[in-house]
């Protein structure tokens, strides 16, 4: 582009000179800015314009501008001047006076008589911090670029304090590092917003440089030329209506146009237009249009609607959100709730997850659309997820715990892992136990946690006091997520180290019976959405401490087990489910007597309830052959169970589960009983 300053002019008086200014460019080499349809003369070339800046000591610049490419109207140029104070004023030529060398005496006598009016424009910097000059025609057109300018400085400026940030602190947390990278997202996103926010307005001054155009030929025709005008615009605008409404976008666009350059007047055509713009997705053209529209107060909630459409298209998020805001009041069945579900987007993408929860849940108040009610549920679910995992990460300690009370008819005495010997007496026991964790690392992909959990039943009667239990486990379960195969998974590996402390003499002391050292590991596969698959491994070390534990009845054992569970869900938002389980296990006892293989089995029924509770129902059995023992024993052993839970608060929930357990084996004297329990429990959880 040439790049010429034609004409220095100085005839201000010497007093205009006596204040210093408080900022002035010096000898910088400046980029100047115009749009301007009517400078646009030939569309097939690059045309050429001039405008003029004027100091507040008198000094005039007459300065040449060169059209950035052919047909595109805008225009722009470069200057190297002194310029005594930093809010010159600018002034483009009149129609009559566009020749730079013949016109520019009259030029300068207009400026002087105050006959033209000055410019407002903008001082920016670009990207190579070389000074820049956006002149507008209106102060509202300025003051809009003014203020995304602003927005655009601030988020680079806040974007460089992160980056030196992060140099600083190159080894922070996974979390804070993951929250850092989600700010910077969407500052970028913003950042974009407000570029192409500067090109809009530009491209609003534009069609309404064109606008007034038009409108100022329409008045010049006749009464009979406006109205045959005014027909053939309403015509194709009822074509393109009809057009738009089978769908066919495309061939509507063009008719909406025609309409609306032969009715300039009529502003309501500038809103069809701006909607077919966005069905075609030319979004930044269709924003300048349905802004420029003028539509009765009926429409104004669609035209916010469509306009926070078009934002939401662009990632704009910020504006989008505002539009929706205003469209969510609508009355219109449609309209109200589909701008409270975007909102609802916008918000959980801005993870400000509390009011993103609240607009979805105005939706399934107001929406009659029921696919558009279970989106919302989902992510309704999706959100107290989001909640949850957010409340976790920031709160890395978690306490549980447990109390419950029972009554078992048959109270089962099981001193090892691999028998079960019935007291035959009945008893109401109180249940205790408690979980105390940290999440050493946690994050969307990497979690490791350490864990103590103690576990204590007391039986009310001395006599089978003697199986009651106290068990502690220190764990640390260890989870990856990714994906594998094309589908989600989850790989878990939990190693534990536990300890069973019981009286199985009938002392009235408790002493450690057992220490096992175990590893699960899970792999979690989603199949379909619907459909989850795991697959487990389990290696264990048993090493028992009692009398008994010796020769053929040693108990010390590896044991091994391999299973699966499949859950199906049986509708959208995952809260009813067919669960099934299947497992292989062998017990590798020192003792031959002490040697099993087992095969398990099962199924359970999970369904949501009225208010908020949930109710189960399972089936399981396994078959334990003790094929190497000299008894030749083999157990068959059945449950059925039921259960409701329900949370009554956040941080608590309550259940109650019923069943019934039918054990056959070939040795029925000692290893074959049956037994019904009932049991009442409430957990506490605190996150701190």
């Amino acid at each position: 582009m040439t790049v010429a300053l034609l004409l220095l002019l100085s005839f201000a008086p010497a007093h205009s000179q006596s204040a210093a200014p408080a900022k002035s460019y010096d000898g910088q080499t400046m980029n100047i800015n115009y749009g301007s349809n009517s400078w646009n003369t030939d569309s097939r070339s690059i045309d050429s314009a001039y405008l003029v800046m004027k100091d507040k000591s008198g000094k005039m610049v007459q300065i040449q501008l060169e059209e950035t490419e052919p047909d595109s109207s805008q225009f722009q140029g470069k200057f190297n001047v002194t310029l005594s104070d930093a809010n010159p004023q600018v002034f483009i030529p009149p129609k009559e006076l566009r020749n730079p060398e013949r016109d520019y005496k009259k030029m300068h006598e207009m400026i002087q008589n105050g006959k033209i009016t000055s410019k407002p424009f903008v001082w920016k910097k670009n990207d190579k911090g070389q000074m820049l000059v956006d002149v507008y025609d209106t102060q509202e057109q300025a003051d809009a670029v003014k203020k995304a300018y602003a927005d655009e400085v601030r988020l680079k400026a806040e974007a460089e304090k992160q980056r030196l940030l992060k140099q600083v602190q190159a080894k922070e947390a996974a979390a804070q590092a993951a929250a850092a990278a989600h700010q910077a997202a969407m500052e970028k996103l913003a950042l974009e917003a407000m570029q192409r926010e500067a090109g809009r307005v530009r491209m609003e001054q534009l069609e309404k440089q064109r606008s007034e155009e038009r409108e100022r030929q329409s008045r010049m025709l006749t009464e009979k030329q406006r109205a045959e005008r005014k027909a053939k615009a309403q015509q194709l605008a009822e074509e393109a209506l009809a057009l738009f409404n089978k769908g066919e976008f495309d061939a509507a666009e063009p008719k909406f146009k025609q309409s609306m350059e032969l009715d300039p007047e009529n502003k309501g055509y500038y809103f069809q237009y701006g909607v077919t713009l966005y069905k075609n997705e030319k979004f930044n053209q269709a924003l300048v249009f349905l802004k420029m529209s003028q539509v009765p107060p009926s429409m104004e909630m669609e035209r916010a609607y469509f306009t926070g459409l078009v934002h939401y298209r662009l990632k704009e998020y910020k504006p989008a959100k505002e539009h929706f805001g205003r469209a969510a009041g609508s009355s219109d069945s449609t309209i109200g709730p589909s701008s409270n579900f975007y909102r609802g987007m916008i918000q959980y993408s801005e993870e400000d997850f509390a009011a993103a929860k609240g607009s979805f849940e105005t939706v399934l108040d107001t929406s009659k659309d029921p696919r558009m009610d279970q989106q919302a549920e989902e992510y309704i679910e999706r959100i107290l997820q989001a909640m949850q995992f957010k409340k976790m990460q920031e709160k890395r300690w978690t306490a549980t715990g447990t109390v419950g009370l029972s009554y078992d008819s048959n109270v089962i005495l099981s001193p090892d892992t691999s028998s079960t010997r019935a007291t035959n007496s009945a008893d109401a026991r109180l249940h205790t136990s408690g979980e105390l964790s940290y999440r050493a690392i946690y994050n969307p992909a990497h979690e490791w946690t350490l864990k103590f959990a103690p576990n204590l039943t007391n039986s009310s009667k001395n006599a089978v006091a003697r199986a009651d239990p106290w068990l502690v486990d220190f764990a640390a379960p260890y989870t990856y997520k990714t994906t594998a195969f094309g589908k989600g998974y989850v790989f878990s590996a939990k190693p534990t180290y536990q300890m069973l402390y019981m009286d199985p003499t009938g002392t009235g002391t408790k002493s450690q019976i057992l220490r096992s050292i175990f590893a699960s590991f899970d792999n979690m596969f989603v199949m379909k959405p619907n459909h989850i698959a795991i697959y487990t491994l389990e290696v264990r070390n048993d090493d028992f401490s009692l009398a008994d534990s010796t020769g053929d009845n040693d108990y010390d054992a590896m044991r091994y087990t391999l299973k699966t569970t499949q859950m199906v869900f049986l509708d959208k938002s995952k809260k009813e489910a067919v669960i099934g389980n299947l497992g292989l296990g062998m017990n590798a006892s020192k003792g031959k007597n002490k040697q099993f293989q087992r095969i398990e089995f099962g199924a359970m029924y999970l369904k949501p309830m009225k208010w908020g509770y949930s109710w189960n129902a399972a089936l399981s059995a396994f078959n334990l052959n003790y094929n190497n023992s000299t008894e030749g024993r083999k157990d068959f052993n059945v449950t059925l169970s039921t259960g409701i839970d329900k949370p009554i608060k956040e941080w608590m929930t309550w259940n109650v589960t019923a069943s019934y357990t039918k054990n056959d084996s070939t040795q029925e004297s000692t290893y074959e009983y049956s037994k019904w329990l009932i049991m009442t429990s409430a957990t506490f959880t605190s996150i701190f």
